[in-house]
């Protein structure tokens, strides 16, 4: 059995890593609290860097970005590899691709980097710089994930269900967009599939199948057992929203679609959960932490 150190233990896809592997030698590290010289690498066999600054709602200084997402993380391989280690896996990010894909133009693995804010740009970077400390005793795998739903999600996945739970008429028909995105359970198999193979290299992590927001809306919906009506989005409405709120358009109206095929081909993966398994299970969850907070 593998022992893993996992930095960012305590997030959303650290705990459910750690959730789905309590017969593993998981040892949770929080670098927050801990500066990596501190960390006991001697032993060890795999450092799942899950730890990083992600968007922030207030503005953030690109150079915050690069210590935390890319220097933080270099500084961290470099002890392990010193002590011993074999395997680095850094999960980054599908945003070093861009804002959107074009339609019918998924990215794969081939695609070109056009990152455009901070975050994305220190992403890439911390891909470049890890991926040099690759030899003969040292394997390095970057995961570019998607976006990750299921239980502790937040942020704009969470806000859908609010919107379910709380708006009988939902103004999301025909928004008939492909946005890949990756169900925890789905991307924590992935994540073991690598560190079981001790694989090395480049990988993408989402659902086989892109969905819409209008499919992600029923989805919920479905889950959640409600009546709702759903309104078709006035065309008009569609366009105001572009112009004048680009940011919330993207994520609501655009298109990023990814196609994970060669990584599922190279691992000889398969997701283990369907897009409505994911969404029952994260619905499960939200039902649960609503009844406990009451």
């Amino acid at each position: 059995m593998k022992a893993i150190i996992v930095t960012g233990a305590s997030g959303f896809i650290g705990t459910c890593f750690q959730n789905l592997n309590r017969d593993s030698i998981v040892i949770p590290v929080d670098l927050l609290r801990e500066d990596p010289e501190c960390i006991d690498f001697k032993g060890k066999d795999t450092i799942l860097h899950l730890a990083g600054l992600a968007h922030q709602k207030k503005s953030t200084p690109d150079e915050e970005f690069f210590r935390v997402n890319s220097t933080l993380a270099l500084r961290v391989a470099e002890l392990a590899k010193l002590a011993g280690v074999k395997h680095f896996i850094y999960l980054s990010s599908v945003k070093v691709f861009g804002e959107k894909s074009l339609p019918g133009q998924p990215f794969d693995e081939q695609s070109k980097c056009n990152p455009h804010d901070g975050y994305a740009k220190s992403k890439i970077d911390a891909e470049y710089r890890l991926s040099s400390m690759q030899d003969d005793n040292f394997t390095v795998a970057i995961v570019r994930s998607t976006m990750v739903y299921g239980p502790g999600v937040k942020a704009n996945m969470l806000n859908m269900i609010k919107l379910v739970e709380k708006l009988f008429f939902l103004p999301f028909g025909n928004i008939n967009n492909k946005r890949s995105m990756v169900f925890s359970g789905n991307l924590v198999a992935l994540l073991n599939r690598i560190i079981e193979s001790g694989a090395g290299g480049l990988y993408l992590a989402a659902d086989p199948e892109p969905v819409s927001t209008e499919q992600i809306i029923r989805a919920i919906v479905e889950a959640a057992g409600k009546k709702r009506i759903i309104l078709n989005l006035p065309g008009i409405v569609k366009r105001i929203m572009t112009a004048t709120l680009p940011f919330i358009s993207r994520r609501i109206l655009g298109n990023f679609e990814v196609d994970a095929a060669s990584t599922y081909q190279r691992l000889a993966f398969t997701p283990p959960y369907s897009f409505r398994e994911g969404i029952n299970e994260m619905y499960q969850w939200y039902r649960d932490e609503v009844h406990r907070a009451g």
